[in-house]
């Protein structure tokens, strides 16, 4: 079976309609592998990363939760619920 590379050439066609990054929605990307493997969990998170970076504020970690879990992109604290 013949596995096919994604398109690196635009983004899909429905990120034309995403919101604004002033509306401070985030994105984080969970990957059991970062920067220093450098191996196909890495390439993949960093490509949707580069996507999604214009429109969100994205972040790349290894597990879920996080330390800046709950907390809005660039808070100190997280928020009372």
């Amino acid at each position: 079976m013949k596995t096919l590379a994604p398109n690196k050439t635009r983004a899909p066609a429905t990120l034309s309609a995403m919101p604004d990054p002033a509306h401070h929605t985030s994105v984080v990307i969970v990957s059991p592998a970062l920067a220093d493997a450098n191996n196909g969990n890495w390439q993949t998170a960093r490509y949707w990363r580069k996507i999604l970076s214009p429109h969100f504020a994205v972040r790349i970690v290894r597990q879920w939760p996080d330390a800046a879990a709950g907390k809005a992109p660039g808070a100190t604290e997280a928020p009372d619920f």
